[in-house]
């Protein structure tokens, strides 16, 4: 059983096409504007970004209810769990929120994949993909460095932990799966 069915059993999480969503298009269409402005600097927001939007992740045709758990799919779930209409408001009006909000995705992933965390580089390298969402790399460096302080002893933010605990219990139910 793939680790997103698996979710699906306590969360109903969606999967959307995102090439075929009026939504994603209009969302597309406004970053390349303000892109063009100098406002954002996405310009592949189709085929280059997850989206999650409520309990909908927007993603490519190559995400199924099947598939592997993955960083990225960590990372989605756990926007998935702070999904509100104030926490969408904030996202995308506000860069310190937004940055919060991407570095408690990125703390499921360090909770559940240890692995790509060991090293102050491997923290850097996600430092440096924030920018593209409007975050300075010393600000990123710095919330990403809490997080991974929390994930060390033991009080990982509520959201990251919802998903790790659904992650760990999908790996014991589905040992072969990982």
């Amino acid at each position: 059983m793939g680790f997103i069915r698996y979710y699906q059993k306590g969360c109903d999480v969606k999967l959307v096409d995102k090439q075929r969503s009026l939504l994603m298009k209009l969302i597309n269409v406004i970053l390349l504007l303000a892109s063009k402005m100098k406002l954002a600097s996405i310009s592949n927001f189709m085929s280059g970004y997850v989206t999650t939007i409520g309990k909908s992740i927007y993603s490519t045709p190559v995400w199924t209810p099947d598939m592997r758990a993955k960083p990225i799919v960590v990372h989605e779930l756990a926007h998935v769990e702070q999904w509100s209409f104030k926490y969408a408001m904030k996202y995308i009006f506000s860069p310190k929120f937004r940055l919060r909000a991407e570095s408690i995705s990125i703390q499921a992933e360090m909770l559940c994949f240890p692995e790509n965390f060991r090293n102050y580089s491997q923290l850097e390298a996600r430092a440096l993909r924030l920018y593209n969402y409007g975050i300075q790399v010393y600000p990123a460096m710095k919330e990403l460095r809490e997080r991974q302080k929390e994930v060390e002893s033991g009080t990982p933010i509520l959201a990251a932990q919802k998903v790790f605990v659904k992650f760990k219990g999908w790996k014991s139910e589905y040992p072969n799966a990982v």
